[in-house]
């Protein structure tokens, strides 16, 4: 491509459009006109003719007013720049030459040049953004603001997107920089859709009669191209499936089992990071990072291979879960650092604080007003032992 653009005499966005269209032999004529025109550089419109009729940029398309005007075009009468429509017609002319394409007067298609002009560079593209006073374009970068000249600009607060074939910037300042789009071409959502601008964004998942279902969005600089229902594939499947999981909507108790299983081992590596022992015994775990539920959800989902919504009936809690540790460590964990404390008329969270040396239990089940008992609790070895009850903070053991 860069050797094909080096050939053209024409600007490099220019080029790009050249190159395309001559796959498109049917096109190519249009997309001569129009870079021979927009290759001179300066306004080809220069007023507005009193007569509706005779205005060119009344279709409010700039791609279909410069091909009128390339074509058609008389100065006085259409409010063009003589010399610009001069110049641009002598591009025209060599431009055809070279390319061995007669002029014609054929209908403008609109859809088709706009497919055209993405394939050729899907950065065009620009979306509406309404703004207080005015409507700016995006395609994901600078936004853009249609110039005054612009046939597209009267019309600007109807415009869902725009293909920008031609821009100017302006200084505002001494540090702020404007940029205006001196030719575009308005285009519905649709277009930018059947293009294949965007990336499929899962917006919804259900389940329908045991199989998922997933509402995918389509989306381009922000913007919702499309939205449809489908049995989902490849990566949307497994978000999919991750987020039936961990909403508890697939495979109850999955998420549950997967997060014990989790914490238990951040809190193994933690303390055997801070150099906890258990009767002499160092803590000894390995220290690969653990990842968020979520993370490893959608890692192990993706391990097993599902491919599609369907796969999800073969998967299984064990299938989901993360490697066990050894038993000793486990039965460690639950007789001196719980995660849980279950007292019959209370139940408590535990929280590690292992900077501070002291473990949090927080009522999350139960009337008590009080703490319990030392005695009733976990060893909590190294740790002072806090209680948080509906009346306050208690302090059971003030020294591990």
């Amino acid at each position: 491509l860069g050797r094909e653009l080096f050939q053209q005499p024409l600007d490099a966005p220019h080029a790009r459009l050249l190159i395309e269209a001559q796959r498109e032999p049917a096109l190519l004529g249009d997309v001569i006109d129009l870079v021979s025109a927009l290759a001179v550089g300066r306004p080809l419109f220069s007023w507005r003719p009193e007569d509706p009729a005779d205005d060119l940029r009344e279709s409010g398309c700039d791609v279909t007013a410069v091909l009128r005007a390339m074509r058609e075009g008389d100065p006085r009468r259409h409010g063009l720049n003589a010399w610009v429509l001069g110049e641009a017609r002598r591009n025209a002319k060599r431009l055809r030459k070279a390319h061995r394409v007669d002029p014609e007067e054929t209908r403008i298609d609109r859809r088709a040049l706009a497919m055209l002009f993405l394939r050729a560079d899907p950065r065009l593209a620009h979306v509406a953004r309404r703004r207080k006073r005015r409507v700016a374009f995006s395609n994901g970068g600078t936004e853009v603001e249609l110039g005054r000249e612009s046939a597209a600009e009267a019309a600007e607060d109807k415009l869902e997107a725009i293909l920008a074939l031609d821009e100017r910037a302006i200084g505002v300042g001494k540090r702020d920089t404007r940029v205006f789009v001196t030719c575009a071409m308005p285009a519905p959502l649709t277009w930018l859709r059947d293009a294949g601008l965007g990336r499929d964004r899962l917006a919804g998942v259900k389940l329908a009669r045991r199989k998922v279902v997933a509402t995918v969005e389509r989306v381009y600089a922000k913007k919702v191209l499309d939205e449809r229902e489908e049995s989902p594939k490849g990566a949307l499947a497994r978000r999919a499936v991750a987020k039936l999981i961990l909403e508890g909507r697939m495979l109850r108790g999955a998420r549950e089992a997967i997060e014990e299983r989790l914490t238990q081992k951040a809190l193994a590596q933690r303390l055997a990071a801070a150099g906890f022992e258990v009767s002499g015994v160092p803590i000894e775990v390995d220290d690969a990072p653990v990842p968020t539920l979520e993370d490893h959800l959608r890692a192990r989902i993706a391990e097993l291979g599902l491919e599609t919504g369907e796969d999800a009936q073969l998967l299984s809690v064990d299938d989901l879960l993360p490697d066990a540790l050894p038993e000793w460590i486990r039965d460690l964990l639950d007789e001196r650092y719980p995660r849980r404390v279950d007292l019959g008329d209370a139940g408590y969270e535990v929280d590690y604080d292992l900077d501070r040396r002291q473990v949090l239990l927080r009522m999350v089940r139960g009337t008590r007003t009080k703490p319990p008992p030392l005695s009733y609790l976990p060893k909590f070895e190294g740790f002072k032992i806090c209680v948080e009850t509906r009346r306050g903070m208690h302090v059971v053991r003030a020294r591990g």
